[in-house]
């Protein structure tokens, strides 16, 4: 999930982008207080997919990290950004997290 941009579905009628480049791993039964998470920070934290069975530790790259994999996509980031104006990247998008 080291990837530039990633989508998310809310309320919203169109999808969420965001540019959250992270690590994942599968981590069933794992509880933020397990690990010191405290979610969407540049320490790990868990997310809970269904509760239990598909938890996963999420690892954010760093700044300079997601800096460069955003400049390194640049054009593949125009090209999404062409296609669909939701898939623009934006500031908004570059701090966006799945609960905001």
């Amino acid at each position: 999930m080291v990837a530039p941009v990633m989508r998310g579905y809310t309320k919203r009628p169109e999808p969420v982008t965001m540019n959250m480049p992270h690590y994942m791993f599968y981590a069933p039964g794992v509880k933020n207080s397990d690990i010191g998470g405290k979610g969407f920070g540049q320490y790990p934290f868990i997310l809970s997919m269904s509760p239990g069975r598909d938890d996963y530790i999420i690892v954010l790259v760093g700044e300079a990290e997601k800096a460069k994999i955003l400049s390194d996509s640049k054009e593949l980031l125009a090209d999404l950004c062409s296609y669909r104006q939701y898939l623009c990247t934006t500031p908004a998008t570059r701090a966006r997290t799945p609960v905001n």
